[in-house]
């Protein structure tokens, strides 16, 4: 039955067809738009910037006019999206850089680059699927930029799952394919000794 249930699932949900790093970009940016489309998402939006975009003295802090440039080039490289808004309490603008990776990883290059290209952004976002070990994490938060997990992704999304079908559907395609298999290394290394 949970092949079945699997096979199914796998058939039905875009996610498991369009694997790659275009689609995270694809589905951020169709996020981040939906949430400010309408008046009854607002709550929704506010968790979202909250949980991955906001600095944590933000928190709180409502925003609108989202505007995205995706695939945005500089003399250090292309980026792959870059999140504007508004803080609706000063009018002040923000901008937050995006890079995305599904299993690669990055260099110090391409980080400090970007940060050369643009350097006056409010925020430096990694956002990985994929594991990401010890001295990835170092580096990444060594060039100045805050990582976004599987795990912090498909957590933020399971509290506005209900919002959308494609929510729903990308959460549970990262849930199960990254965020759970990743959760699940600790119990499988150290306890079933499963190497």
């Amino acid at each position: 039955i949970f092949v079945e249930k699997l096979k199914a699932m796998i058939n039905t949900n875009i996610f498991f067809h369009a694997t790659k790093e275009l689609t995270t970009d694809a589905f951020l940016i169709w996020l981040f738009y939906f949430l400010d489309s309408t008046p009854e998402l607002e709550d929704s939006k506010q968790l979202v910037f909250d949980s991955l975009i906001l600095r944590p003295e933000d928190k709180g802090r409502l925003i609108s006019d989202i505007c995205i440039d995706r695939q945005k080039s500089g003399p250090n490289g292309r980026i792959d999206f870059m999140v504007t808004f508004t803080f609706n309490d000063s009018c002040e603008k923000q901008s937050v850089l995006f890079e995305d990776k599904t299993l690669t990883t990055t260099t110090n290059k391409q980080l400090t680059g970007y940060k050369t290209d643009y350097p006056s952004c409010y925020r430096y976002i990694y956002c990985k699927l994929g594991y990401i070990n010890t001295a990835e994490d170092r580096q990444v938060t060594s060039c100045g930029y805050d990582i976004i997990s599987s795990r912090l992704l498909a957590d933020t999304l399971s509290r506005i799952s209900d919002k959308h079908v494609i929510i729903r559907d990308y959460l549970e395609y990262i849930k199960e394919t990254y965020a759970d298999y990743i959760d699940s290394f600790e119990t499988r290394l150290f306890i079933n000794k499963d190497f």
